[in-house]
């Protein structure tokens, strides 16, 4: 927040090995320079948060949102009460849409990449056969097989090793077994009340199907007209300046 002007406010976050400082390009920069205060952290899985903190992810990131909601009304003299926005990165896509459900305060969120069901986004690019193991609940097959898939794959080691430490699990079956509950369809009662703009990353391709399944659940669920012109614009046109002038219309 760089002035005592009360204006709209961005707050960012990022998702599976995100870091606090990479948002100050993806997410500070560009909402300072359109005019927006820009409050960015690191959550449970992120970070610091794991490595000093050792606080592992939680699925339902509402709890997590909600608190920086409250610390940004603390200064009204900064923050527009009526716009704030949240926008989620990579893994975030599916972590800010809990709180676009839940926490009535956000007034617009971005989601990028969308996430509809992150257990699906992680086991995408899995062998049907280690599939069919995961849902049998053959953990010795699952440990034994992503472990020879780690030893030549480096993107698969990142992801078990790394899965590990921020969810606070030992195993590579208690990993995926965890991201069972990382679904909005798990939520209760979920209903989305803002605009919300997903958006697919091209290089991203775990996310590619999870982002079409969260294109229906926008249609579905969202109540303004401005929410699909926006979802429109922002599919079509990679462009944060798109975004932020369909949020500011639907906002002025």
């Amino acid at each position: 927040m760089d002035d005592k002007s009360s204006r709209p406010t961005l707050i960012a976050h990022g998702g599976f090995d995100s870091t606090l400082e990479e948002l100050y390009t993806f997410a500070a920069a560009p909402a300072l320079e359109r005019g927006y205060n820009c409050l960015t952290f690191e959550g449970p899985g992120q970070g610091e948060v794991i490595r000093t903190q050792q606080i592992p992810f939680k699925y339902d990131w509402e709890k997590v949102v909600t608190p920086i909601v409250d610390y940004a009304l603390t200064r009204p003299d900064e923050v527009d009460p009526k716009r704030i926005a949240l926008m989620g990165f990579s893994m975030g896509g599916y972590l800010a849409a809990r709180p676009a459900a839940f926490e009535h305060r956000i007034g617009a969120c971005i989601l990028n990449d969308g996430v509809f069901d992150g257990y699906d986004a992680f086991a995408s690019s899995f062998p049907k056969s280690l599939v069919t193991a995961i849902n049998n609940g053959n953990s010795e097959i699952v440990n034994t097989v992503l472990e020879i898939l780690s030893e030549s794959d480096p993107n698969t080691r990142f992801n078990i090793k790394h899965g590990m430490l921020t969810a606070g699990v030992n195993t590579p079956f208690e990993l995926i077994q965890g991201f069972e509950v990382y679904r909005l369809t798990s939520c209760d009662n979920y209903q989305y009340y803002c605009p919300l703009v997903p958006f697919s990353n091209a290089f991203a391709a775990s996310f590619c199907l999870a982002f079409t399944s969260l294109i229906f659940l926008v249609s579905a669920f969202t109540m303004h007209i401005l929410d699909l012109i926006a979802l429109v614009i922002a599919v079509l046109i990679f462009d944060f300046v798109l975004v932020f002038l369909c949020l500011f219309l639907k906002w002025g």
